[in-house]
């Protein structure tokens, strides 16, 4: 069969940028009883441009979700485990898929003694731990955690998920946040969307401003003092300031995220949180929605931080079921925040992190261009083709691998060309979604994608 080339012309294309985390790269969960979860995971695909075949609606008992916020190992598994791991086979995305996102109206605590988190029982890949004392004690250490594990340990630079995934391979677990919290103790609607489009907006921008690492007295302050002095150097290298301060910011016009410990906080009267910031107040209760004591985590949404974190039971104030204060080095570094955040927590089993997951203000978004032989303008394709990309870099970036999508289905990879070939026979007719996505080299390999239509015509 006679190979065809895309095109006669080669166009440049504006790229989206994907990040060092891309939206084909996660899928997003919805429960199909609550209007507002399909409502809020839609928004969020719209967004981000996450492919339709990546959104999978699940079926959750009402019961389990109106006013309850924890369910069964056994409930998880048959409600929300078995039918998105199925779906994603079915859909053809698993070989690509990096991470999980919940939307709204979800179960956030999974009963057990002692409790985990929906996200913690996602990471293991529900698999219960191996014992008691990993999560009680936060002794599980996660391999994705980059250090330091300890004032004198070492830490490890930055990656992207992808990396991740190429040296741990089947051993890779499943990193999840929450899009928002409803209900008793949530964010309105309105919030929820608004929060993750200042995730979105705050994609490249280089913010100025500060990072508040607060000190003081409480023994919720100092599990984390410890960390406090190294991750300033590592931001002061980077030209990013953070302040270590035993007093928060009073109105301060531009935080770039915070970082404390008390079990009640007020995070309006801080000043104004910038696009894509991180905020937290290690506290027992910040992510349990059954009861009133404390400050819970939607507080810092409410206020305009983009994501915040919370434990669903108590954690007796243990370092490292918290983020680290290597959170923001992450970021700096080009990370996400879903990324950042799983790199900074040594025993992710009872934490909850909510809000917008792809927020990266330091990606290194620049000028450059993908090259791709695209089809003529309502020109139908049909036979064997020939995908032919090339990047043109505004910066000393060198893109080396590529992959190819129809529909959110991965057509293929390629290393060091940007030439791909693929037999139009074997989809259907009609139009399709063609995306092609370009990796940087590096530890953290952000990524440029572009979507081109294209009709497939083949004979009957």
């Amino acid at each position: 069969m006679k190979l065809r080339s895309l095109t006669l012309l080669l166009v440049a294309l504006l790229p989206f940028p994907g990040l060092a985390l891309g939206p084909h790269e996660v899928v997003v969960l919805a429960n199909r009883k609550s209007l507002q979860s399909v409502r809020v995971a839609t928004e969020f695909a719209e967004l981000r441009r996450i492919p339709q075949v990546n959104i999978i609606n699940l079926d959750i008992p009402v019961l389990l979700t109106r006013d309850r916020t924890d369910i069964s190992p056994d409930e998880f598994t048959r409600y929300i485990w078995v039918p998105a791991t199925n779906a994603i086979d079915q859909h053809g995305i698993s070989d690509h898929i990096l991470a999980w996102v919940y939307s709204v109206d979800f179960p956030t605590r999974i009963r057990w003694a002692p409790s985990l988190s929906i996200q913690g029982i996602t990471f293991l890949r529900n698999r219960l731990p191996e014992s008691r004392d990993q999560v009680e004690r936060g002794l599980y250490s996660s391999p994705l955690f980059a250090g330091p594990d300890g004032s004198d340990s070492r830490a490890f630079p930055a990656q992207s998920f992808d990396v991740m995934k190429a040296w741990l391979t089947e051993d890779m677990p499943i990193p999840s946040m929450m899009l928002g919290i409803t209900g008793k103790y949530g964010n309105s609607l309105n919030t929820i969307l608004g929060c993750l489009k200042r995730g979105m907006e705050s994609d490249c921008t280089t913010p100025p401003g500060k990072i508040y690492l607060i000190t003081g007295t409480d023994i919720r302050a100092q599990a984390r003092e410890w960390q406090f002095p190294s991750v300033q150097r590592e931001l002061a290298a980077a030209r990013v300031t953070a302040v270590i301060t035993n007093v928060p910011p009073a109105r301060d016009p531009a935080i770039l995220g915070i970082m404390m410990g008390l079990p009640n906080v007020k995070p309006q009267h801080y000043g104004q949180y910038t696009s894509g910031s991180f905020a937290d107040h290690l506290t027992s209760a910040a992510g349990v929605f059954d009861a009133a004591h404390q400050t819970k985590l939607t507080a810092w949404i409410e206020a305009g931080a983009t994501v915040s974190a919370g434990t669903v039971t108590e954690p007796f104030a243990i370092w490292s079921k918290f983020p680290s204060a290597r959170v923001y080095a992450h970021q700096v570094a080009g990370c996400t925040l879903i990324e950042s955040l799983y790199q900074s927590i040594k025993c992710p089993l009872q934490i909850l992190l909510v809000g917008e997951p792809f927020a990266a203000p330091w990606s290194p978004c620049g000028a450059d261009k993908l090259m791709v032989r695209a089809p003529e303008e309502g020109k139908p394709l049909s036979g064997k083709i020939t995908a032919e990309v090339e990047v043109e870099s505004g910066t000393v970036a060198a893109y080396t691998q590529f992959m190819f999508l129809l529909d959110g289905k991965m057509l293929g990879k390629t290393d060091g060309t940007g030439r791909f070939e693929f037999d139009t026979t074997l989809v259907k007719n009609g139009p399709h979604a063609f995306r092609v996505v370009a990796y940087r080299t590096g530890a953290v390999r952000s990524q440029i994608f572009v979507d081109i239509p294209i009709d497939i015509r083949n004979r009957p």
